[in-house]
């Protein structure tokens, strides 16, 4: 497993479980899909980091588009290769 594919399903748990903030694992998952890294060719690994850069998607001024469901979903569909 690459770092990349580390952190993605560090920060997928960490969402899943509440420990880390939506606002910054997608801050984290936008500054890395930035970087010049060989790895980010994996398409696996470029769409878990989309998912995550809009997890913190808003439908108004305190809601977000996604939850715990679907972080959950994210990280099954991450680990079973649908990414």
């Amino acid at each position: 497993m690459s770092e990349i594919e580390r952190q993605i399903r560090l920060k997928l748990a960490g969402l899943i479980s509440g420990v880390l903030d939506v606002e910054a694992v997608a801050d984290w998952a936008t500054e890395i899909r930035e970087q010049d890294d060989p790895a980010l060719d994996d398409d696996r690994l470029w769409s878990a980091l989309d998912k995550l850069s809009g997890a913190d998607s808003k439908t108004g001024p305190e809601e977000y588009l996604y939850g715990h469901d679907d972080y959950v979903r994210w990280l099954a569909d991450f680990d079973g290769g649908i990414f």
